[in-house]
């Protein structure tokens, strides 16, 4: 019988499909500053700054972003506002905008809300930076309509800043004009994921049937 290029005892290819079924388990990172802000930046909306954001820095091993939120306060009125994701250069957001929300829009509570957005899996490029973005600026409507963005007073997340613009009614100058930069940071989480697959059907059941062979042949030579 001709001797096999390559052979793996029972335990080594047990061990080799534990490891990949290890090794594909999907990873998390959630960075969350919400506990920590118990202040407020004001207005957001008409008349008020149309822009305001959170950079980022992506770890380096869960690069895809899945979801953020932010949190506003006094929504005695109601703002229309949508969230995106950009690049950002240090001093202002660049590039396409890689992710847009639908339109959202605040209650009328007076009381703080939260806002989640789910990106689908957003990829993103390991240790840089984007901005995490709230927008009012595409939907100016001519009545005042003001809320309050939930803040820490501190730097609570070394990673990046709380960051904003305001750009009135033209959203072209997110990616034109410098933003004014906060040495504190938005009440906000950003969830990461790893971008390794889960395991797949076929590799599990090639796994399966190599440890039943191997358990086969042991059992028939002991008889």
């Amino acid at each position: 019988m001709p001797t096999p290029f390559f052979r793996l005892p029972a335990f080594g290819i047990a061990s080799l499909c534990g490891f990949f079924l290890n090794a594909t388990t999907s990873q998390a990172i959630l960075i969350d500053t919400q506990a920590l802000a118990h202040s407020l930046i004001s207005p957001f909306g008409e008349f008020g700054v149309s822009t305001y954001g959170q950079t980022v820095t992506v770890p380096l091993n869960e690069t895809v972003l899945e979801s953020f939120s932010f949190k506003l306060d006094r929504c005695f009125n109601l703002v229309t506002f949508a969230a995106y994701v950009a690049a950002w250069d240090g001093a202002k957001a660049t590039g396409p905008i890689l992710y847009s929300s639908e339109a959202r829009q605040t209650g009328s509570t007076g009381h703080a809300e939260e806002f989640k957005f789910t990106t689908g899996g957003l990829p993103l490029a390991p240790g840089s930076q984007y901005v995490l973005i709230l927008s009012a600026s595409n939907f100016f409507n001519g009545v005042q309509d003001i809320s309050s963005l939930v803040i820490s007073n501190f730097e609570s997340y070394p990673g990046g800043n709380l960051v904003s613009l305001q750009n009135g009614s033209d959203f072209a100058l997110l990616t034109d004009r410098r933003w004014t930069v906060f040495p504190y940071d938005a009440g906000f989480t950003a969830d990461f994921s790893s971008s390794v697959p889960e395991p797949t059907q076929s590799l599990v059941g090639i796994c399966l049937l190599s440890v039943a062979s191997i358990s086969r042949r042991r059992q028939r030579g002991k008889n």
